[in-house]
């Protein structure tokens, strides 16, 4: 945020110093329209400080989203090697002579691997811990999308910013419409992001 806070900042100082008519003498009309490029200005930055703070936001959460997806892949895993373990241990003891012991021990073994597949109850069987890394990597997909959205909305905002500077210096008007167009076009995209995708 604090690079969009520097770019607004250096936005409005252009400005100011260009206030007072830019050595017209007071044109009161021009003093008027660097007012406003001011103001222009200053409402493109609040935007841009706004989108920067959602970009972050969603950044953060992509972040902490990929770290459950390893965390959950990793689970899995493990689950799978204890599986393996579970089983070539049925398969030593289904080598040795059958005796009331290994009968024991290898229904004991067998419910263990059982349980290991698939435990509802508990959640952590590795179909369930399937079951929740696939929906953990969409979650993660759908929060990393969301940040590309906002960093095209944070930059739409920061060229509308670069227009309207260029308006106070060329003072051109179309670069001052251009501004707005482009900077509103990017306020509301960035606007229905926040309403729309949750």
């Amino acid at each position: 945020m604090s690079d969009a806070a520097d770019l607004a900042r250096e936005h409005l100082e252009h400005a100011a110093r260009h206030a007072g008519g830019g050595g017209h003498g007071g044109d009161e009309a021009e003093v008027r329209r660097t007012h406003l490029l001011a103001m222009l200005v200053a409402v493109l930055a609040a935007a841009l400080a706004l989108a920067e703070i959602e970009v972050r936001a969603t950044q953060t959460e992509a972040i902490h989203r990929s770290v459950m997806v390893s965390d959950s892949w990793n689970w899995y895993q493990a689950r799978s090697m204890k599986g393996a373990v579970v089983d070539g241990t049925l398969a030593v003891i289904a080598a040795l002579p059958p005796t009331p012991a290994t009968a024991k021990e290898t229904a004991a073994l067998r419910a263990r691997s059982a349980k290991i597949e698939s435990d509802p109850k508990k959640g952590t069987g590795k179909e369930q811990l399937l079951a929740l890394a696939q929906r953990q990597e969409k979650a993660r997909d759908h929060a990393t999308h969301r940040m590309h959205l906002f960093e095209l909305a944070a930059a739409g905002l920061q060229i509308a910013l670069v227009l309207a500077s260029a308006s106070a210096i060329t003072r051109r008007n179309s670069l001052a419409f251009a501004a707005m167009a482009l900077g509103g076009v990017a306020a509301a995209w960035a606007f229905a992001l926040t309403l729309l995708i949750a």
